[in-house]
């Protein structure tokens, strides 16, 4: 795994960007980094775009990444904007630089789209229907990562979660509850499951409608070991 460290480092400062993080757990090495660009929510609000990666011997993920510079809350974003998976071949790391340029080129233009819908989220008031669905959405999770027997137990985290969101009074609210959440999570894996989940309803996977969306993170739940 020390050449994909390697890669990537090397890939964000070809882009003037900088590394943020580097975490190993079970095999898989998370790594994420921002690029110089910011942008601003409100004042005092700055957000800083970059890209997330997370990978082992065998695939890696790439996602667009921000970070809310007030808080240090970190976004991993939908599908709709910048996430590739990348299977194992011969050639995985020359498909990873590639995707690692196109993500930081991309980079500014995405953090500009996520930047107006945080301003558009705190305009939308949270409605019991978009409760629910958040609700739905993080016991699916919790399903299949209990699925997995890894041993964590997400009742306290589903809670503490679900009491943000409830005295939200806007969608930014809710959004930034989770990210809070996610941010102090030590386990990388449910960190990006969480933080992925923040950025499909910011981006609009939620809905007033009484039928919960489909929700848009990771395929396949992740291994987890942190014991709560």
């Amino acid at each position: 795994m020390k050449p994909i460290i390697a890669l990537f480092e090397k890939v964000v400062q070809e882009h003037q960007g900088t590394s943020l993080t580097t975490q190993q757990l079970h095999g898989k090495t998370f790594l994420r980094a921002v690029t110089s660009t910011k942008t601003t929510i409100s004042q005092g609000d700055d957000l800083q775009g970059g890209v997330a990666v997370m990978a082992d011997e065998q695939e890696a993920t790439i996602a667009a990444f921000s970070l809310r510079l007030v808080c240090s809350n970190g976004m991993i974003a939908p599908v709709s904007h910048f996430y590739e998976k990348l299977s194992l071949n011969p050639f995985l790391e020359e498909s990873l630089e590639k995707s690692l340029h196109t993500a930081l080129h991309t980079s500014e233009e995405i953090l500009q789209k996520t930047t107006e819908q945080f301003r558009h989220a705190k305009q939308i008031p949270m409605s019991p229907a978009m409760v629910q669905q958040i609700e739905v959405i993080l016991d699916s999770l919790s399903n299949l990562i209990e699925s997995l027997g890894g041993g964590i137990r997400l009742s306290r985290i589903r809670m503490l979660t679900m009491r943000r969101v409830r005295r939200s009074e806007s969608l930014f609210d809710a959004v930034n509850a989770m990210t809070d959440l996610a941010r102090d999570l030590p386990d990388p894996s449910l960190r990006w499951q969480m933080e992925a989940i923040a950025g499909d309803c910011l981006m609009g996977a939620l809905n007033s409608g009484p039928n919960p969306p489909k929700p848009l993170v990771a395929q396949e739940p992740l291994p987890l070991a942190v014991a709560y």
